[in-house]
């Protein structure tokens, strides 16, 4: 590292530091130098030990790996939940009594956070902002990799991660993710996941058809980011579910965010209420109602034409003229009071490239998904999950049969990978 990007790092963390950092967990000093950091949040959890044995069977890496474990809890929750918060971390301190060398884990425990502001958030925003800390302490930057208590990894995980951020000096990025189809318990829950699965794919596949240029996977469990970037772009925030979204749609149109499909995390499939939305919730709803729908297709067909036609508009300066919109789009861009927002992003942009950052800058990914939602509530019904992905892969790919189920989603799973 030069010392000109030694001193952007310390301003970046410094800054930080001061206005949105979490208190510490612990000293910097009280842990080895790190080359890579994992951070695990953990909430009324009973298979975490699943977790960190699959870290401890992955092809060993050369780099000194810091795992943080945050076991939590609200200031509200149950009895239930702090008894089975203490049992993990007795079970957790045993496990970690043997490491390997290059494994090093600390464990920390608070079961009285602030109702307000307690869950997945706050708890990956304290692991997170200590890896900073301890990044700072050794005047040095490195990834932070977020990974959940409830998920297992590739044996290739911890060397790709090596090669890609270490090596290679990747800024931030998602690592390719496959539901399990079985729960910690061994209750088959193939149907309902497929279906959510399939939909997180056919959401983001549709994106990229569509020709948005922030199309990503959003998964909480497969986040990595650079410490530096990390706090350059204002840290984790504390929502209590759809963090991963809002956290890195703040990082992705400012860095070069890759997909990290060379290796793999596994979520599990199990059903839970603990959260508004997501795959816990998304699978007990299944389980209670049966086959999942989607975002109508030709939602993302109007997407499509919308955005050839911003294309030229901002290639050319012209105004923005409704008229030239599907009729989705021009409602709901004149309920956003489009012609205010092109106004100023003609007067802020030098050239064609500075009003493509603008645009889309207004134009991102909440705002798509308003969109979405809005075509769903005035335009198009959400379908039937299969019908409308085989919509979409006909249009990428000319196919027009493929088989329904697992054997849908696979496919889904290698066109991603590759498109």
């Amino acid at each position: 590292m030069t010392r000109e990007s030694g001193k952007k790092r310390d301003l970046h963390h410094k800054t930080y530091f001061k206005r949105y950092a979490e208190p510490p967990l612990c000293n910097a000093n009280d842990v080895p130098e790190p080359d890579m950091i994992i951070t695990i949040p953990v909430y009324n959890e009973k298979f975490l030990l699943n977790t960190f044995k699959s870290l401890e069977s992955c092809i060993p890496s050369e780099s000194v790996i810091l795992v943080l474990v945050l076991i939590n809890a609200s200031e509200n929750d149950s009895r239930e939940v702090i008894d089975t918060n203490e049992n993990t971390w007795r079970s957790a301190i045993s496990f970690i009594g043997y490491k390997s060398n290059n494994l090093h884990y600390r464990l920390f425990k608070i079961n009285n956070l602030p109702s307000k502001h307690a869950g997945v958030g706050l708890a990956r925003k304290i692991l997170m902002d200590q890896a900073i800390r301890i990044y700072d302490f050794y005047k040095k930057t490195g990834p932070v990799i977020c990974l959940d208590a409830d998920c297992t990894v590739a044996p290739n995980y911890l060397i790709t991660l090596e090669k890609k951020f270490l090596r290679d000096k990747w800024q931030a990025g998602i690592i390719k993710y496959e539901h399990r189809m079985k729960d910690e318990e061994g209750v088959d829950l193939t149907h309902a996941i497929v279906d959510y699965e399939m939909h997180l794919r056919y959401y983001v596949l549709a994106q990229m058809w569509a020709g948005f240029p922030y199309a990503h996977q959003t998964v909480g469990s497969c986040m990595v980011v650079k410490s530096d970037l990390y706090a350059k772009y204002g840290g984790m925030n504390k929502r209590k579910a759809g963090e991963d979204f809002y956290f890195l749609h703040k990082i992705i149109p400012e860095v070069d965010f890759k997909r990290i499909n060379e290796t793999t995390v596994y979520p599990s499939p199990r059903a839970s209420l603990r959260v508004p939305f997501g795959t816990g919730r998304a699978v007990n709803e299944w389980l209670k109602n049966g086959a999942s729908s989607t975002y109508n297709f030709n939602a993302f067909i109007d997407l499509k034409l919308s955005i050839d036609y911003f294309g030229q508009i901002i290639d050319n300066a012209y105004p923005f003229d409704l008229n030239r919109l599907p009729a989705s789009m021009a409602r709901f861009l004149s309920d956003c009071h489009i012609d205010e927002a092109w106004k100023r992003i003609l007067i802020s942009s030098r050239d064609s490239g500075m009003r493509r950052k603008n645009f889309y800058n207004w134009f991102n990914a909440f705002r798509l998904l308003k969109y979405v939602h809005f075509a769903r509530d005035n335009y198009f019904p959400d379908e039937n999950v299969e019908d409308e992905t085989r919509k979409l892969i006909r249009q990428i790919t000319g196919k027009e049969k493929v088989a329904g189920g697992l054997q849908l989603l696979v496919f889904l799973r290698d066109l991603e990978k590759n498109i």
